[in-house]
C-alpha cells in the first residue's frame, strides 16, 4: 500500500510576497491543518481523507516577512513570559541560533471557522535549562500568542553552582592500554559539599549542543526530587588538583568512568549528528541530558528516556545507563550503544513509531541500531580491539562469564553470536539478532527484529549477500541478491533522510524501500541527466536481501 500525502500552500498575491523571504515567494506559505492523504494499492485509489480549505479571509498581512526578525521578536517577548527563562548572554551559540532562526516557520492558521487566517510565526526556543519551546507569533503585530514547552528538561534546582567551565579528565573504562584519555570538562562548583566540581559538558565550537550529567540515587542528600525521578548532577572529586571522572566509593558509589564515557560518546554522537546537519537529537540543538545510575541500579542497560515513559532515577528527555556493581564496565563503554540511545531520539522526534506496537518498535529500534552503526563507523579508526569500528554492537562491554571478564556484544550484523544479557547469569545460548523476515518468523521482539535494518545499512555501505547466506541451515532465499555498494557516506545519507524526511508513525516494513528510493532520488538525482538510479537499485536490492523489496518504481526526472 502507498501512502501520499499532500499539504496545501496559499501564493499570495506579489503585494504579499514582496514582504517575505525568498523561499515563500517561491514556494508559498503552508496552510496549518491542511493536509490531504491519499492510500492506494496496486495502483487504485483505497481512502483519501484530511482537510483542505477552498477559500479563505486573510485577518492580517505579514508585516513581520522574515526568520531573522521572526525570530528576534519571538526570543524577546519569550524573556518577558512567565515561567520562562531566558537562556544567560552568550549561552547560545550562534550556530544553533542560526539553526533555530532557520528552522522558524511562517504559516496560515485559522482563526478557528475554517474561512479566517492569520499569519503566524512557529518559532523553536530554547529556555536557560535547555528545554524546547515553540513560539507562535502574529505576523502582523509582533505579539506573541503562545509559548509551549515541547520537552521536558531537568529541573533548575539540580544545576551546578556555576556554569563555569574547567578542564576534567575523563578516564575510560575500557583502559586497555590503546586508548587516551577523554578531553571533557566540569562545572567549577558543586552543590555536595564533599566535592569540589559537578560533571557537566559544554561545547567550545557551537557545533554540538551542551552536554549534562547527572547521576541517579536512592540517596535523598544527593538528589534532586522530582515527581518522577530522583537524580542529582554527578559529583567529581580532583585528582592532583585536576576534576577527574574515576571510580570512587566514598561518600557514596558513583559511576564516576561511566559518567565520562558517556559524555565523550554524546560528544561523538552529537559531532556525527552535526556533520548530517542534524543538531541534537531533535535537530534543533535541544540539551543532551545523561544519566549514569549509582550502583544501586538494579540492571546493566541503558534507555532514551522521555516524559511518556519516565524513569525512577533520571530526568525526561534524556538518555539513561545503568551498570550494576557486578560488571566490570557499563554499556557507557561502547559509542555504538550510546549512539542507538540518542538514535531512539532522533526517531521519537521526526517519525515517531509507536513502541506499543510491534512493528513499532522493531522499527525503532532498527533506525537506533542504524544510527548507532553509523556513528561508530564515522567516528572511531579501523583496527581490532576496544574502541575500533567494527559491525559488531556493544562489543566494547564487557560481561563476567565463569569468573572471566570477556566480551560479548547483545547484537551483532556480520555473524551470528551466543549471548548472556545479565552479567551474572548462567550463560544461555540464544540468537541475538534476525538478519531476514523469514528468520524465527514467530520471535516478534523489537531488538531482535530491528537488526534487520542494521543488515540492510550494511549492505549498502559495503555490499555483497546478507550473511545470513553463509548459515549452514539457511534454506538460500534471497541469497541470489548482490547487493551494489554505495558507500558508508550515501547510505547513511539516504537512510538518514529517510527517517527524518519520508518515514511516518504509522508505516511498516514493506515502505521503507521506496520511501528510501524518494530520498536517494533527492540527493542524487541530477535533473534531467540522471535520476539517482545506482542508488535506488541499491536500496531495492538491500531490502529485498532481508526480504522486503520495494514494490514501486525508480523515481524519474521530469
Amino acid at each position: 500500500m502507498r501512502h501520499v500525502f499532500y499539504r496545501q500552500y496559499l501564493h499570495p498575491a506579489a503585494s504579499v510576497t514582496s514582504l517575505l523571504d525568498d523561499d515563500y515567494r517561491t514556494n508559498g506559505v503552508q496552510i496549518a491543518g491542511a493536509t490531504v492523504g491519499t492510500h492506494s494499492n496496486h495502483g487504485g485509489a483505497y481512502a483519501v481523507f484530511g482537510t483542505q480549505f477552498r477559500t479563505m479571509t486573510l485577518l492580517n498581512e505579514p508585516t513581520i516577512g522574515h526568520r531573522a526578525d521572526a525570530y528576534a521578536l519571538a526570543a524577546e517577548a519569550a524573556a518577558q513570559s512567565p515561567g520562562f527563562a531566558p537562556p544567560e548572554p552568550g549561552a547560545v551559540a550562534p550556530e544553533f541560533a542560526a539553526a533555530q532562526q532557520a528552522a522558524s516557520m511562517l504559516l496560515l492558521m485559522s482563526a478557528g471557522d475554517g474561512a479566517s487566517f492569520r499569519f503566524v510565526w512557529q518559532v523553536p526556543l530554547s529556555d536557560r535549562d535547555g528545554a524546547s519551546y515553540a513560539a507562535f507569533l502574529d505576523a502582523g503585530t509582533g505579539i506573541l500568542l503562545s509559548l509551549t514547552r515541547v520537552d521536558v528538561s531537568s529541573s533548575p534546582s539540580c544545576w551546578a553552582k556555576t556554569a563555569t567551565q574547567y578542564p576534567a579528565t575523563g578516564l575510560p573504562q575500557n583502559d586497555e592500554g590503546v586508548i587516551s584519555n577523554r578531553s571533557v570538562w566540569a562545572s567549577l562548583q558543586s552543590n555536595h559539599d564533599e566535592f569540589t566540581h559537578e560533571g557537566d559538558h559544554m561545547t567550545a565550537d557551537g557545533t554540538i549542543p551542551t552536554i549534562q550529567i547527572f547521576f541517579g540515587t536512592n540517596e535523598p542528600n544527593f538528589a534532586c526530587n522530582t515527581s518522577t525521578a530522583q537524580y542529582g548532577m554527578l559529583p567529581l572529586q580532583t585528582s592532583g588538583g585536576v576534576p577527574t571522572y574515576t571510580n570512587w566509593t566514598s561518600p557514596i558509589s558513583v559511576p564516576g568512568k561511566a559518567g565520562g564515557d558517556a559524555i565523550w560518546f554524546t560528544y561523538q554522537t552529537m559531532q556525527a549528528f552535526s556533520d548530517l546537519g542534524w543538531y541534537s537529537y531533535n535537530g534543533l540543538g535541544s540539551w543532551a541530558n545523561l544519566v549514569v545510575n549509582d550502583l544501586s541500579g538494579d540492571y546493566d542497560n541503558g534507555g532514551y528516556i522521555i516524559p511518556d515513559f519516565p524513569s525512577n532515577y533520571a530526568p525526561t528527555w534524556a538518555v539513561q545507563i545503568g551498570p550494576t556493581s557486578s560488571c566490570k564496565y557499563s554499556y557507557a563503554s561502547c559509542l555504538d550503544f550510546v549512539a542507538h540511545e540518542w538514535g531512539h531520539g532522533v526517531v521519537e522526534t521526526t517519525a515517531d513509531f509507536a513502541y506499543d506496537t510491534t512493528t513499532g518498535a522493531q522499527l525503532h529500534e532498527g533506525f537506533a541500531d542504524f544510527l548507532g552503526h553509523a556513528v561508530e563507523r564515522y567516528r572511531q579508526p579501523d583496527g581490532s580491539g576496544p574502541e575500533r569500528r567494527d559491525w559488531q554492537f556493544g562489543e566494547d562491554n564487557r560481561h563476567l562469564e565463569s569468573g572471566n571478564w570477556v566480551s560479548y556484544p547483545r547484537r551483532r550484523v556480520d555473524v551470528f553470536e551466543c549471548v548472556t544479557t545479565p552479567c551474572t547469569s548462567p550463560y544461555t545460548p540464544k540468537f541475538s539478532a534476525l538478519f531476514h523476515r523469514l528468520q524465527s518468523v514467530n520471535d516478534t521482539d523489537a531488538h531482535d527484529r530491528g537488526n534487520m535494518l542494521g543488515v540492510a545499512f550494511r549492505l549498502l555501505a559495503e555490499g555483497g549477500s546478507n550473511p545470513i547466506c553463509d548459515w549452514p541451515l539457511w534454506d538460500g532465499t534471497d541469497c541470489d541478491i548482490d547487493v551494489s555498494a554505495i558507500s558508508l557516506t550515501a547510505a547513511t545519507r539516504i537512510l538518514f533522510r529517510t527517517l527524518t524526511v519520508y518515514a511516518y508513525d504509522t508505516m511498516d516494513w514493506e515502505d521503507i524501500a521506496d520511501l528510501g528510493k524518494a530520498a536517494a532520488f533527492d540527493l542524487y538525482s541530477v535533473c534531467p541527466f540522471k535520476n539517482g538510479g545506482l542508488q535506488q537499485a541499491a536500496f531495492n536490492e538491500a531490502f529485498g536481501a532481508i526480504g522486503y523489496p520495494g514494490t514501486a518504481g525508480y523515481y524519474q526526472c521530469p
